[in-house]
Order: structure tokens, then C-alpha cells, then sequence
């Protein structure tokens, strides 16, 4: 059963990416078509653009931008993007009390 709208650590994608039933077609340099390593986002892979962009909810282009910021470790990446919105809200407090 799955619990809807639970956000998942980097190891429970990696358990869910190696467990999951869904297509792996191997590409022709002996690799993985679809994204291989879940703890690292590979922005020339379309494939692994567009999973991450759909899982931490931000267009590919933000994702990109996020990971010239912050590396392409998905856990550097969620601590920056939290850092981001904390100092947005941050500043919301402070203009919405001047």
C-alpha cells in the first residue's frame, strides 16, 4: 500500500528505484536508459531530468540551475532548494513586519 503525498529519503528512492517493476531497458553503451543511480542527478540524461524534476517538484530548467548551485547529489540539492525557500519566507517576514 502506498501512503500518498509522504516525502521519501534518498534511501528509500534507491530501494524503490532497485525494487520497482517498471521498464530498464539498458542502453547501448551498457548502461541504464532510465535513471541508474538515484542519489545523483545527471542533467545530460533526459531521463533523469525529467525524474527529478517531477520528484522534487521544479521544471527542468530550475533543476539544472539548482544543481550548478548545489552539485548533482539529490541530498546537497533538497538541502538547497530548503535553504532557498527558508530565506524566501524569511524575507516575506521581514517586508510583510516593516
Amino acid at each position: 500500500m502506498t501512503r500518498l503525498n509522504k516525502p521519501q529519503l534518498v534511501s528509500e528512492r534507491q530501494i524503490t528505484a532497485v525494487f520497482s517493476t517498471g521498464p530498464r531497458a539498458p542502453s547501448g553503451d551498457g548502461g541504464c536508459a532510465a535513471v541508474c543511480d538515484t542519489a545523483r542527478v545527471d542533467v545530460e540524461n533526459w531521463h533523469s531530468r525529467r525524474y527529478w524534476s517531477e520528484r522534487l517538484g521544479l521544471s527542468e530548467s530550475q533543476l539544472v540551475r539548482a544543481v550548478r548551485a548545489a552539485g548533482p547529489v539529490v541530498v546537497q540539492i533538497e538541502r538547497h532548494l530548503a535553504e532557498r525557500r527558508e530565506r524566501r519566507a524569511r524575507r516575506r517576514r521581514e517586508t510583510a513586519g516593516a
